[in-house]
């Protein structure tokens, strides 16, 4: 359910900020450049999250981030049910997006964790279809209460914040990932697995992910995985030589 919640949240949002908009000649409600910079703090908070949940699923574990991050998203919807003012609105929304941009990497790795050889790839597909259908319901019901202005702004942001809110209570009965927990023990012992290492941004630029030109001024031979060359004597491709 965490992209179902996340897709409802980010496209919810958009639209109910347009429900939020002060009518001509009211001082109630958001006006068209404070609808433009709540946009932007939702896409900040998306790209801080995202940075760093992944990080914080490595270091304290999946279980703990993914449940705080949907407990923010849910506190976060609560914003426009204390007031429609800039500062609750930018406040809650910020929330929002680093609930969201955290909650997507951390579940996504315990979502594959979890699941079987077998299994895997059906489950993330399903997972990311779920997505579909976060938007398909927020569309839904802008479609059922945009004629009611701000109050069915306020219907969507309930609405996807009663979805978190059940999923929470689901997710606290989820146990921690065994494959984080193995990693964990294992660089506890001290002992030196891909798993258990420390990885950082700046490993993207060594080998084998780095350019060409780091590969071939590396140590490490390329490709890293060994390979057995045929024989001199053994042909490159079948003879199409008659007999």
């Amino acid at each position: 359910m965490a992209t179902f919640v996340d897709a409802a949240a980010t496209t919810g949002i958009g639209i109910a900020l347009v429900l939020f908009q002060a009518v001509e000649g009211s001082t109630d409600g958001l006006t068209g450049n404070q609808i433009g910079l709540l946009t932007s703090v939702l896409t900040l908070g998306v790209a801080i999250g995202s940075l760093a949940g992944g990080r914080l699923g490595d270091r304290y574990g999946r279980r703990k981030v993914f449940v705080v991050t949907l407990a923010i998203i849910v506190l976060g919807s609560v914003a426009p049910f204390i007031s429609l003012g800039f500062a609750s609105m930018a406040l809650g929304i910020g929330l929002i997006g680093l609930g969201v941009g955290a909650d997507l990497p951390v579940a996504m790795a315990t979502i594959s964790e979890w699941a079987e050889n077998h299994n895997r790839g059906k489950i993330l597909v399903f997972s990311n279809i779920l997505g579909g259908f976060g938007i398909a319901m927020a569309v839904g019901l802008s479609i059922a209460y945009g004629s009611l202005g701000p109050v069915g702004g306020k219907i969507i942001f309930g609405a996807f914040g009663f979805v978190g809110l059940i999923t929470l209570l689901l997710r606290l009965t989820i146990p921690e990932s065994p494959s984080w927990l193995a990693a964990r023990a294992e660089r506890d012992a001290g002992v030196r697995t891909i798993r258990a290492d420390h990885v950082s941004l700046k490993d993207l630029v060594k080998a084998p992910y780095g350019s060409r030109s780091s590969r071939s001024s590396s140590t490490t031979p390329w490709p890293p995985w060994p390979c057995r060359s045929p024989p001199a004597s053994a042909p490159m491709w079948p003879s199409t030589t008659p007999a």
